[in-house]
Formats: structure tokens, C-alpha cells, sequence
């Protein structure tokens, strides 16, 4: 078997609650940072036997483990906001953030036999992650704990989760290795992760447009090194 170690950091863009759902600022502008340490297992192609029945798997999948840590900042965005009126001025005024860890992994599949010892090796993904996630809020209207008119009226009936909690996430996602020498690669990998919570914001107000799940997107560069 090949084990391979490395670090990875990037840009992460989350859907939240936050915003006018169908507003491309309101799903794209919330930009945060994510940085991870990742554990690459497959196997040793040299070994691979011609006749072995499982060898185009072999040849094709690596199995990813990682542990990552995100964080990002949210405000609402778009109709909501614009006009004087009551509602308007305090969602103008919220501002939101959570931070999550993931731990899970990904099954890669490579487009080209790694036997080949490709420079460029493209391949998809699909996981699964356990996620911890750990949501604030404040507006600068001030302290909404002691003056919870501070918010709309309808965050205030079971609208707002600020504990720390747990939930699972599924990923799909693909990039491409990029193996410069036989002991280390770049890595260049894009995920779309779906949350199985509509409270990793912070936000579950019981509101149709606010129905959905969180997700986010996951643009990450790393550095990989084998281990033998």
C-alpha cells in the first residue's frame, strides 16, 4: 500500500440562511478560509499483478482521509435589507459566523491508470464527513441577549441555535495531482459539501425561504509528500 501526508488551505463559500435566496451575492460573497491536514491510502501500482481481477480499481482509486477546520462570516444581502423599515434595519445590522471541523474522507477515482505516472492526474470525488460546528451572531444595534427586539420577530420563536453541535455532511467534488518527483505532489481540489443541518449558521427560522440546508463550496491547493 502507498501512504501520502499533506496540508491544504483555502477559500470556502457558504449558503446560508443569510440573505434572499436566488441573489448570487447572497450565495457566493460570503467568503471564508479553510485549511486541513489530509492522508492519502492506495496501492502500490508497481506491485499490481497483469491478471489481478481488481487491478483497474487499483489502478484508478485512492481513498482520502482528512481532518479540516473552516470558518466564515455572514451578513444578509440583497431586498431584505433595502428601505427603512423595521425589519429591514435589523437584518442590515446581523452579522453571523460559524466555525466547523470536518472529519471524514473521500473515495477518489483517477481518469488515468496511476500506473502510467501521469505529471497531471485528474480524478472526481464523492464522501461523507462528521462535522462539529460552533455558530455566533451579533448586530451592531447592540446586545440582542438582553434586548432580543434587537431582531426580527421572526428569529425570536426557535429562530436562533447558537450551541455548539454535530452533524454529517456528504461531498462531491474533483481537481487533479500535480507529481513534480516520485516523494511529493501539489494537489489542486474543489468540493461541493451539503450539510445534513439547517442550523450551521446559526439561523433555522420557520420561514419558506429558509427551508434549505446549508452547503458550501471548497476551493483548496496542497502539498502532499509519500511516506514510502
Amino acid at each position: 500500500m502507498n501512504h501520502e501526508l499533506g496540508i491544504s488551505v483555502g477559500a470556502v463559500s457558504m449558503q446560508t440562511d443569510y440573505g434572499q435566496r436566488g441573489h448570487f451575492p447572497s450565495s457566493y460573497a460570503n467568503i471564508g478560509i479553510g485549511a486541513g491536514i489530509i492522508y492519502y491510502l492506495g496501492y502500490d501500482v508497481r506491485r499490481i499483478k497483469w491478471n489481478d481481477r481488481l487491478s483497474y480499481m487499483k489502478n484508478h482509486l485512492k481513498l482520502k482521509v482528512e481532518f479540516s477546520y473552516m470558518s466564515d462570516n455572514f451578513i444578509h444581502r440583497g431586498d431584505y435589507i433595502k428601505g427603512h423599515s423595521a425589519n429591514a434595519i435589523k437584518l442590515a445590522a446581523m452579522k453571523g459566523s460559524t466555525k466547523i471541523f470536518n472529519i471524514g474522507g473521500q473515495l477518489e477515482f483517477y481518469l488515468f491508470e496511476l500506473s502510467d505516472f501521469r505529471k497531471w492526474e485528474p480524478y472526481i470525488s464523492g464522501g461523507f464527513y462528521h462535522v462539529n460546528f460552533n455558530p455566533d451572531l451579533e448586530t451592531s444595534l447592540g446586545d440582542w441577549r438582553d434586548n432580543p427586539s434587537l431582531l426580527p420577530d421572526f428569529y425570536l420563536d426557535g429562530g436562533i441555535f447558537l450551541e455548539n453541535s454535530n452533524t454529517q455532511a456528504f461531498s462531491f467534488g474533483g481537481g487533479t495531482k500535480i507529481t513534480n518527483s516520485d516523494n511529493f505532489s501539489f494537489v489542486i481540489d474543489m468540493r461541493w459539501q451539503r450539510f445534513l443541518s439547517n442550523k450551521v449558521d446559526g439561523l433555522d427560522p420557520n420561514l419558506s425561504a429558509n427551508k434549505y440546508r446549508e452547503w458550501l463550496f471548497y476551493f483548496n491547493v496542497g502539498a502532499v509528500f509519500k511516506l514510502n
